[in-house]
């Protein structure tokens, strides 16, 4: 039997832990698309947001009744302790996995397994959304510097989207969770996000 196949992901915001976004979707066995989410909820650990993202999608393919599943996330951690390979030790997390466990367990023809953060890249942008449209008080700009894109989210913290994926820079630390950086930015320095968000930085600056 064709199965639907889902993604999820969450995120904290402006770091972990903070403001908790979190993102799904569900494609039908044809891979459409046919239902997507992003929302922001309280203050939480990033670990706490990935449960939240895992929940919610399996509380919506009950919503759907959607019985045959492949459910796919980049937490090891999440994935396994919820089929129960791993025991939960943080406190703040049992509450959550009782809650996740009980609705996986409602279901046996769903599947949950674990993909490398690149295969997770939709559920990942759907996760931080919310941050992007959610405080536009907190937004100072929005400029395109070269391919990209950036916005000023708080204080050293920005948002710089490439071609199609969302990266937070933070130009105190000089990191972007791009993967050019994380493979060769750290040796360099720097990465175009990094660029295109100091150069818009400058700008502000009056003097």
């Amino acid at each position: 039997m064709k199965k639907y196949k889902c993604f999820f992901d969450g995120a904290t915001y402006p770091k972990n832990p903070g403001v908790i976004g979190y993102g799904y979707l569900i494609e039908d066995p044809e891979g459409k698309i046919v239902f997507e989410q992003g929302e922001k909820l309280s203050h939480g650990t990033n670990n706490q947001a990935e449960y939240h993202a895992l929940i919610n999608l399996m509380l919506k393919l009950t919503e759907m009744n959607i019985e045959n599943a492949v459910i796919c996330g980049d937490s090891q951690l999440i994935i396994n302790q919820t089929t129960g390979a791993w025991k939960v030790n943080a406190e703040d997390l049992k509450g959550l996995n009782l809650e996740a466990r009980k609705l996986f367990l409602l279901n046996p023809f769903w599947e949950l397994v674990w993909i490398p953060r690149e295969q997770n890249k939709k559920a990942d942008a759907l996760s931080k959304k919310p941050f992007l449209i959610s405080k536009p008080k907190l937004v100072k700009s929005k400029k395109a510097v070269g391919k990209v894109v950036v916005k000023h989210v708080k204080d050293s913290l920005w948002v710089a989207r490439g071609s199609k994926d969302l990266y937070i820079v933070d130009l105190d630390a000089n990191t972007c969770e791009c993967p050019d950086f994380m493979i060769r930015g750290r040796v360099k320095g720097t990465c175009k996000h990094i660029d295109a968000c100091r150069a818009e930085n400058d700008a502000e600056i009056p003097f």
